[in-house]
């Protein structure tokens, strides 16, 4: 046996025989880190190009970042966004369908944005991208056409984002962290969007869009040689402009703790931040040392933050933290979703851990498993040539000490109990933070009053008030009567008799357009198909005696509380029977997208609520908000009705865009035919 055991130690390079194994092995020195090759060189003008050469395989990359601190944007915030998409539209000598039918030819990639161009390509296809590239670069013309698009896609991704509990917190957080005097505190809004001309877009790009100051990133199969030769063949005609970056001011972190609350009537769950900005800058000695901090406390499913609220407490699905570090600005932000009741429990237990991590030192154990994993996490990303690019840009313009990469490993095995103990008690402030939760004020208000006064905001982080009392008379009947007589009056209601309705719906990630046809038929007989490249991804039928749900993953008959739901949701003219499936509450005047709209809590015969918000103007319902059953659990689902056009004297919205756990569908509505008798074999 004893042989046995002294092989296996020749073998595997230890010592079996004698060895204590209750002691803990110290860990080895850091290892050296050999970043790769890259060269550099500064074009005459000021480009700053860096090389990584990778000869694996037969392609290429470029990355061209724009460097550059705008003036602010004000009124008209989204320049800059805008300008960035318009770039690649068109240029002086392709139109779009050209540059994307040449990109496809040789199946490249190129994007764009305001911060910069990406593309990649195959090498022996590199002259006709850089020619592609430096096109766009030098000759891009913006177009009013492509303008009028970009700015229709904004303003529907800006009601998507509105019904985002995420996206709305974090519009409050950039808000409360930064302000209206920085950068990071400028909110895109619909108001904003039509502040902006064309104009503003193109002065953009003829200001900001210079080689003095920019960095590209070439990585793959090319020599430094062979670079410096194109660059010379397609960069040299790109000028050089002269600009003033901009300073801001506004980051403040608050006196003591400060709770902002923003409505989102009827949600089953809240979103919980807590954050305040930093004094931190890339180059510090404590950056390291932060990141080390931050991932013990909520990095991940092994920190503190993570163990407890969820695998102790069970109050969400995960809870984390992150401290950004950015040469213009930085911050901490603590988060998690829980349920309703919880949520001043969770907001207690975050607490718990910061304090706990100011208060007591971290072990030596839990701390070298940390370093570990950020140690394995940096060995993997030096695989990607593009990280070492990256690297060689950040330690130009950030000013780094030129070893600051090659040395991260030695410097991140140095970290030690006092260091984490040290920042601790200088980033973590328990005691000045911005407490930012998105739910039902009426569930909430008066819990999160236990952490301070609560300020009710609005999805932009504006201050608003509570809601404002209606009009003497004004009653959930009454308000339901002005929508029937808005959307063609009881009379004319009373005549429907049949309706077909055909969408087309984006999903974001959905591989081409979702279609769907609705019909419905009097008495009771309806049929809802949804199709998607050809195929039928879900229908449900009625004959007006069975139901039946028929989808990817078979069919089946719908149960008689399934029938009788479907059946209410698919009635024809159904809002004239409004009081017989539903009492009302009309419980005050808000503000919704600008607009005053009446606030109607609706309750169904199994107690279950919806919040409706009517126009006070127009009369129309403009937007509702439930919940929904799904495998996850009880979320909340958000609906906007749009665009509403009168078809033969009746009112319908045009545009239907549909929320849950901020997943978004947003669907147009291209046909509509009343009072045509449909087929009977439509409904079985």
């Amino acid at each position: 046996m004893k042989k046995i055991l002294f092989a296996l130690s020749i073998v595997l390079g230890t010592t079996v025989v004698g060895q204590d194994r209750t002691i803990r092995p110290e860990p080895g020195p850091a290892p050296e880190i050999q970043l790769g090759s890259t060269e550099s060189f500064v074009m005459e003008n000021g480009l700053k190009v860096f090389v990584v050469e990778n000869h694996k395989l037969p392609k290429v990359s470029l990355s061209l970042q724009f460097k550059y601190h705008p003036e602010l944007e004000g009124v008209a915030v989204g320049v800059s966004s805008i300008a960035g998409d318009l770039l690649g539209t068109k240029t002086s000598t392709r139109s779009k369908d050209e540059i994307d039918a040449s990109i496809d030819y040789i199946g490249a990639s190129l994007s764009t944005s305001s911060t910069g161009i990406y593309a990649s390509s195959l090498t022996k296809h590199l002259p006709t991208l850089l020619d592609l590239f430096s096109d766009v670069l030098l000759n891009s013309e913006f177009t009013q056409e492509e303008f009028d698009k970009l700015i229709i896609q904004n303003i529907s991704g800006l009601a998507n984002a509105s019904d985002s509990p995420d996206a709305i917190a974090a519009n409050v957080n950039a808000v409360l962290n930064f302000g209206a005097a920085h950068t990071f505190g400028e909110l895109m809004t619909e108001e904003s969007l039509a502040n902006i001309e064309l104009i503003d877009c193109q002065n953009f790009y003829k200001t900001y869009l210079s080689p003095t100051g920019s960095y590209l990133a070439i990585v793959g199969d090319i020599s430094v040689s062979e670079a410096k030769e194109m660059m010379n063949t397609y960069i040299t005609k790109w000028l050089s402009k002269d600009f003033q970056n901009a300073s801001y001011t506004g980051a403040k972190t608050p006196s003591e703790n400060r709770v902002s609350l923003i409505n989102k009537a009827g949600a089953v769950q809240s979103v919980i931040n807590i954050t305040y900005p930093l004094t931190l800058h890339p180059a510090s000695e404590d950056a390291l040392k932060v990141k080390v901090m931050n991932n013990i406390l909520g990095g991940g499913s092994s920190a503190r933050l993570f163990r407890n609220l969820r695998e102790d407490k069970a109050y969400t699905y995960g809870a984390y933290s992150s401290i950004n570090v950015d040469e213009l600005g930085s911050y901490f932000n603590a988060s998690a979703k829980v349920r309703n009741e919880v949520t001043d429990s969770a907001i207690v237990e975050f607490f718990s851990e910061i304090n706990t991590l100011r208060n007591e030192k971290v072990s030596q154990v839990e701390l070298q498993g940390v370093l570990n994993n950020m140690s394995g996490k940096f060995a993997i990303a030096l695989e990607n040539a593009s990280t070492v690019a990256r690297f060689a840009i950040n330690t130009d313009y950030l000013g780094l000490d030129e070893l600051h990469y090659a040395s991260y490993l030695k410097r991140l095995a140095a970290i030690t109990v006092e260091d984490i103990y040290e920042v601790a008690q200088k980033y973590l402030k328990p005691n000045n933070a911005h407490i930012i939760v998105v739910g039902d004020a009426d569930n909430l208000k008066d819990k999160l009053a236990f952490f301070g006064e609560v300020t009710l905001r609005d999805t932009y982080g504006n201050e608003e008030s509570d809601l404002r009392a209606v009009k003497a008379g004004v009653t959930a009947k009454t308000i339901i009567a002005d929508y029937i007589d808005a959307i063609g009056g009881e009379k004319k209601l009373n005549k429907l008799t049949s309706v077909q309705f055909n969408y087309t719906a984006s999903i974001p990630g959905a591989p081409s357009k979702l279609k769907m046809e609705i019909l419905k038929q009097q008495p009771n007989s309806f049929s809802m198909t949804m199709t998607m490249m050809g195929m039928t991804v879900q229908r449900q039928f009625s004959n007006g005696n069975r139901g039946f749900n028929d989808g990817m993953q078979g069919a089946s008959d719908m149960t008689s509380e399934e029938l009788i739901s479907a059946q209410s949701e698919f009635k024809i003219a159904s809002e004239l029977h409004y009081f017989d499936d539903y009492t009302a509450e009309v419980i005050g005047i808000d503000i919704l997208d600008g607009e005053d709209v009446y606030v109607v809590i609706r309750t169904d015969n199994v107690d279950a609520k919806a919040t409706e918000y009517y126009s006070l103007d127009s009369k129309f319902l403009v937007k509702s908000e439930s919940s929904v059953e799904t495998p996850e659990g009880e979320l909340s689902q958000t609906t906007l009705y749009k665009d509403y056009q009168s078809v033969k004297g009746y009112s319908f919205p045009h545009q239907t865009i549909q929320n849950v756990a901020g997943q978004s569908m947003d669907m147009k509505l291209n046909k509509v035919v009343l009072n045509k008798k449909i087929n009977a074999s439509k409904f079985e």
